[in-house]
């Protein structure tokens, strides 16, 4: 990475939730190699609701399922907290979790690093002003 991509997201305090531990560590080395402060990657719905709770996010990079449980708890709580949210996911009914989280930005897994870092930086930059999706 160049001097300027390692800042594209400097200043970004980012939650990582992924239970698969390859995809939330490449997630992890990504973001951060663009300067990013990663939270996480944790695994599991409890831990990312903890964290939605009580870090100082600007933003938050979501697995749908992790393991047996739906992350949308923690979703909700970064949703209130007006938290960006962005779900990185396998997850089947995209149509569903856009309809249900209009406000969202959603990747479908496996995301290239380029594009999570777009992503992050779009759904900063805009703001909640407009509803973008970006379809891996």
């Amino acid at each position: 990475m160049t001097t300027a991509q390692h800042q594209l997201l400097r200043g970004f305090r980012i939650l990582v939730a992924e239970d698969d531990m390859i995809l939330a560590l490449d997630m992890e080395r990504s973001l951060g190699d663009a300067g990013a402060q990663v939270f996480g990657p944790v695994k599991t719905a409890a831990d990312a609701t903890a964290l939605a709770q009580t870090a100082p996010l600007t933003c938050a990079v979501l697995d749908v399922n992790l393991g047996c449980e739906l992350v949308f708890p923690a979703a909700q709580v970064l949703k209130d907290r007006n938290i960006k949210t962005i779900f990185c996911t396998g997850y089947g009914d995209l149509h569903g979790l856009q309809t249900d989280w209009p406000n969202a930005q959603i990747l479908a897994k496996p995301v290239h690093p380029q594009l999570l870092i777009r992503t992050v930086r779009s759904a900063h930059e805009h703001n909640d002003r407009t509803s973008i999706r970006c379809f891996a």
